[in-house]
């Protein structure tokens, strides 16, 4: 069997309101001894992906990408894997619509995060808003865009970005106490 080298080609006719990009974290490999057994890892390299003004401009191939202008996307919410493939916990991070801050989301626990904790190699799916506004559209009259799509969970709880007096696990708050001035 002749092997020949392959390229990936990502192209879109329209811009999405909301973008999800899934990161390979995790390879498989044959093995090439003659043995039936496949060696998995987890791919820990950091991604230093944008977190604001993203531009898809280039790759819009339909009416959109033509008028020159810059497609803009910010992103407002992260899930991650920490661990490896032997065992893992998912948590996530997501910005609040209404103070702009980030937030993280561990289980039972939301705590405020500074703009530097974003982006991190625990990184497996991204969202991003389109800046226009069509994620309001989409989601109905009234609802701020980076909202009507941010609903991301941990692996066990979720809450809406921003609502600090949600009770997830029954026993108070969600919200741990912080100092303003360390997620500055």
């Amino acid at each position: 069997m002749t092997q020949v080298r392959a390229y990936k080609k990502l192209e879109l006719w329209s811009a999405p309101p909301v973008l999800v990009v899934h990161l390979k974290r995790f390879e498989y490999e044959r093995s090439h001894y003659g043995f039936s057994s496949t060696r998995r890892a987890k791919i820990d390299a950091l991604v230093d992906y944008p977190v604001t003004g993203l531009d898809l401009a280039p790759f819009i191939k339909g009416p959109q990408g033509s008028t020159g202008q810059p497609v803009l996307y910010d992103l407002y919410a992260v899930s991650q894997h920490w661990g490896g493939l032997g065992g893992g916990h998912y948590t996530s991070v997501a910005r609040n619509w209404m103070d702009g801050r980030w937030y993280t989301f561990d289980d039972g626990h939301v705590t405020p995060l500074g703009k530097s904790g974003v982006v991190t190699e625990s990184g497996y799916v991204l969202f991003y808003a389109r800046r226009d506004g069509a994620v309001a559209a989409v989601a109905g009259a009234g609802v701020p865009a980076a909202a009507a799509a941010a609903s991301v969970s941990s692996s066990r709880a979720s809450a809406p970005p921003g609502d600090s007096d949600v009770d997830m696990d029954g026993v108070g708050p969600s919200v741990d106490a912080y100092d303003e001035t360390e997620t500055q």
